[in-house]
């Protein structure tokens, strides 16, 4: 089983099912993100620092 089959996603509760969003599966050394719509999509890391400065940004 490969490391990435191992992370736990989930996607914001603000999410539906007819909405584009994508899933995060943060882990001790970075977040990992995906389209939730298509789960083999390429799957982008983001340090926690730079994950935390961006979703600061967007509050």
């Amino acid at each position: 089983m490969s490391s990435e089959a191992r992370l736990r996603w989930r996607k914001s509760r603000y999410s539906t099912q007819d909405t584009d969003c994508v899933e995060i599966a943060p882990n001790r050394e970075a977040v990992q993100a995906r389209d939730s719509k298509v789960a083999s999509s390429p799957v982008l890391g983001f340090g926690k620092m730079p994950w935390a400065r961006f979703v600061s940004a967007l509050k």
